[in-house]
């Protein structure tokens, strides 16, 4: 039994998220187009912000053919994780060409899928981002862990079993915590 009913949080949909990625591209072009590219990600793979942002190009586990992308895997390593366990996230098609997209035009010599970079004129930190374009799109509610959300509201709405949602996040309840937040 809880002791407050926990507040209801907004479950942005697929075009609110990429408004967010077009106004992050449009009006923050140092940090934009990383922030864009995390915002796909995250919302295709259900990973935290802290994880992804530490994620390499090794954590990526291709397929051998493209046309079996369901064969390849994103590795959160334990040490990112939230978690004391490496989890894995089957690649989904939309996953999987979004990293082949970044893949395309990463940096040969980094291993990072987001390398980092300072300047003291512009706004760098990917949350300072993203607060900025939330007041500038009135999604006062949206934090990174929405893009979370709406990966797990998603899997649910598609019929992936709540055990297997609860492994790709990283939760260890067997699914409980997914069935009574998003089983409705």
């Amino acid at each position: 039994q809880l002791k407050e009913i926990p507040e209801e949080k907004t479950l942005y949909s697929k075009e609110q998220l990429f408004a967010i990625g077009t106004e992050a591209l449009r009006n923050h072009p140092r940090t934009g187009e990383q922030v864009a590219d995390w915002l796909i990600l995250a919302m295709y793979s259900g990973g935290r912000i802290t994880e992804t942002l530490k994620l390499k190009w090794s954590n990526v586990e291709w397929p051998l053919d493209e046309k079996e992308y369901k064969k390849g895997r994103l590795r959160f390593p334990a040490k990112t994780a939230k978690s004391a366990e490496e989890r894995r996230v089957n690649l989904n098609q939309n996953l999987y060409e979004h990293l082949r997209c970044m893949k395309a035009k990463a940096k040969p010599d980094c291993d990072y899928l987001f390398p980092s970079f300072r300047t003291k004129k512009e706004v760098t930190s990917f949350k300072k981002t993203i607060w900025a374009i939330r007041e500038a799109l009135g999604y006062y509610d949206f934090s990174p862990h929405s893009t979370r959300h709406h990966f797990i509201s998603e899997c649910v709405m598609q019929g992936i079993d709540f055990l297997t949602i609860a492994k790709w996040v990283g939760h260890k309840d067997g699914g409980v915590l997914i069935g009574n937040t998003y089983g409705h």
